[in-house]
């Protein structure tokens, strides 16, 4: 961390940095004292949460700040990183539903997960995520459910993918993403699914064709960890936990890299894709 960052995060007495975001303004640090097990996540100067070990979340904002900015932000990275460190395996991805089983999208920021997401739910695949879910594991077949229920895009994507006008509000006033209000299933209310296939969006090359790769377990794997939320990545016994969730998910889950053009045209060849392969894999 820079002097600079560090000297904006303004951190309090006690307080020890264990992780920042490369890309953003969000720092996590650990806060010794009375209170064991105490860490603080700080937006910038807007937002301290503070996750005490009993489970309990405190929240402290600027003055003014809209309180869709605080429900963006405890949902995106407050309650995904709480999960977790009370021994959730969860990960950065979005999910729709296929009949009794789900598929699983992820990918850098930035790389048009939402879109596909929302694309594949357009389609007539039920959305259960566009960002955070939780893995587990039910006689050996991995599930997933979300972690809250969202759709979230950029503007130029709503204008590409809804032909009618929907109600949207603003994510955050840091963020130009807009929250889609479209009708679909109270997707809180549901059960985990069986994981059917994992597709990891890379990124695009000019002028290439759509093309799926089978991963191997160990790049499987690697992915998987780079892409799960954690309270401590500094804490070895809960990197070592996700690690082997991240190698049991990659051994009984095919997954796939996908590439396709950055073209709305596309996107029905690539659900096409997607959907052929997902039945290669698990034919009914």
């Amino acid at each position: 961390m820079s002097g600079e960052l560090l000297a904006n995060a303004k951190l309090g007495a006690g307080e020890t940095v264990r992780w920042m975001d490369p890309a953003g303004p969000l720092v996590i640090s650990f806060v010794a004292g009375a209170r064991p097990g105490h860490y603080r996540l700080r937006h910038a100067d807007e937002i301290i949460v503070d996750i005490l070990h009993d489970r309990q979340i405190v929240t402290q904002v600027r003055a003014g700040l809209s309180q869709t900015t605080l429900d963006h932000f405890l949902a995106d990275q407050v309650l995904p990183r709480a999960k977790a460190h009370s021994g959730d395996f969860v990960l950065h991805a979005g999910a729709v539903r296929v009949d009794d089983e789900a598929i699983l999208l992820m990918g850098a920021s930035g790389r048009g997960k939402s879109t596909l997401v929302t694309s594949l739910d357009s389609a007539g695949l039920a959305l259960l995520g566009d960002d955070a879910m939780v893995i587990s594991c039910l006689d050996d077949r991995p599930r997933t459910k979300a972690v809250y229920p969202s759709l979230r895009l950029l503007p130029d994507s709503i204008a590409a993918l809804f032909s009618e006008s929907w109600t949207t509000t603003k994510v955050a006033h840091y963020s130009s993403k807009r929250r889609i209000d479209v009708p679909r299933p109270n997707v809180g209310s549901i059960d985990s699914v069986a994981i059917a296939a994992i597709f990891i969006i890379a990124e695009p090359v000019a002028d290439a064709p759509i093309n799926l790769r089978r991963m191997t377990v160990p790049q499987a794997c690697i992915t998987f960890v780079e892409n799960s939320f954690a309270l401590d990545p500094s804490d070895t016994s809960r990197a070592a936990d996700r690690l082997a969730a991240a190698s049991a998910l990659a051994r009984r889950v095919p997954t796939f890299e996908l590439s396709y053009p950055r073209d709305y045209g596309q996107l029905a060849k690539v659900r096409e894709h997607i959907l052929d392969r997902v039945k290669t894999e698990w034919p009914a």
